[in-house]
C-alpha cells in the first residue's frame, strides 16, 4: 500500500505527482529547492500545502535527502537527461530501486506492478522540466491517477 509521494515540486510534472497524490488519499512531502523555486519561479504556498521543507544546500544533496526519505525513484521523462541520468545515478549509490516511465507510453499497470513487487510505501518521483518535455505534467497528471488507483486495487482498498 502506498503512504506517501516524496517529490522535489521543481517540476510541473512532480506538483502533478503530489496532486495525483492527493487525490488517492496518500501524503505527500519532500525536500523542494532553496527559495521554494519552481520551473514557474518562487512557489512557498505549494511547499505549505503538500508538506515539503524548504532545503538549503545544492541540488545533488536536496535529491539524495528525498531518495533518503523514501523506499524508491520513478523518474518521469528520460532517464538519458541530465537530469535523469543524475537521478537514477543518485538512486543506485544510494540502493534504492529506480524505474523509468513516460507517462502515455508506459502501462500504469507495470508501474503498480513494480511497486507492489518492492512492496514500496513511500516512493520518490522526479521528472523532467516541462520546457525539456512539453505536456509531461498533464499526462502525469493522468497517469500518475490511473497507477494509484491500480494500487488500490491491488490492495483491495
Amino acid at each position: 500500500m502506498m503512504e506517501k509521494i516524496v517529490a522535489g515540486g521543481t517540476t510541473r510534472a512532480e506538483q502533478e505527482a503530489w496532486a495525483s497524490a492527493r487525490r488517492a488519499g496518500v501524503a505527500t512531502g519532500g525536500y523542494m529547492a532553496r527559495g521554494w523555486m519552481t520551473e514557474d519561479g518562487p512557489r512557498p504556498r505549494l511547499g505549505m500545502l503538500y508538506g515539503a521543507i524548504e532545503f538549503p544546500l545544492a541540488e545533488p544533496t536536496r535529491l539524495r535527502a528525498n531518495l533518503r526519505r523514501s523506499g524508491a525513484l520513478l523518474w518521469l521523462g528520460d532517464p538519458t537527461s541530465a537530469s535523469g541520468a543524475a537521478a537514477l545515478e543518485a538512486a543506485r549509490d544510494l540502493g534504492r530501486p529506480y524505474l523509468a516511465a513516460e507517462p502515455g507510453l508506459t502501462p500504469p499497470s507495470e508501474v503498480a506492478a513494480w511497486l507492489s513487487v518492492f512492496e514500496i510505501r513511500t516512493l520518490t518521483i522526479g521528472a523532467e522540466a516541462e520546457a525539456a518535455r512539453p505536456g509531461l505534467a498533464a499526462r502525469t497528471r493522468h497517469f500518475l491517477d490511473r497507477v494509484l488507483a491500480a494500487l488500490q486495487e491491488r490492495d483491495g482498498t
